[in-house]
């Protein structure tokens, strides 16, 4: 980053929160990212890896649309972790600029331990070759802010 956090305006902050999934707990024991959604420029941009599976991507795209009252999904299907991994950096790359802060909740722990989603992640990219999708970018995780041990009760009591 060209300039520091705090000598920004906030009002030229953009946040974007994300989320992963996976299919467990452990990236370096075999664990996979099964999706990713972003939001960004009013749009729900839902990354999913099928595994190998072929899909047709926009009868997908018609399935969850018809679920929901959101017409704000772009769906990108991937056949792979790593194509995944790929798509999402370049969509940072493309989209993202030096007043971005990706933002998640709980993203950097699960249960104390150090594993999800920014450190999982981490291990997915280097497992798959792929470059640190979200190097250089200002993240911030919101779970402190919300935690109940962070909470002050204002609630009267006798």
């Amino acid at each position: 980053m060209s300039q520091g956090f705090y000598d920004v305006n906030e009002s030229d902050l953009t946040f974007v929160p994300f989320d992963i999934e996976t299919t467990g707990f452990k990236a370096a024991d075999g664990d996979f990212v099964t999706n990713v959604v972003l939001h960004h420029e009013n749009n729900y941009h839902i990354f999913i890896n099928t595994n190998g599976n072929k899909v047709n991507a926009s009868k997908m795209q018609e399935n969850i649309l018809k679920g929901t009252e959101l017409d704000n999904v772009v769906l990108y299907v991937c056949e792979t972790e790593r194509e995944m991994l790929l798509n999402i950096g370049d969509y940072l790359d493309s989209h993202a600029d030096n007043n971005t802060i990706l933002t998640a909740f709980n993203g950097e722990t699960y249960r104390a331990n150090t594993d999800f989603d920014v450190p999982f992640l981490r291990t997915r990219c280097l497992r798959n070759g792929v470059p640190w999708i979200l190097d250089g970018y200002w993240y911030s995780d919101t779970y402190e802010v919300f935690s109940q041990s962070s909470r002050f009760d204002t609630t009267v009591k006798d």
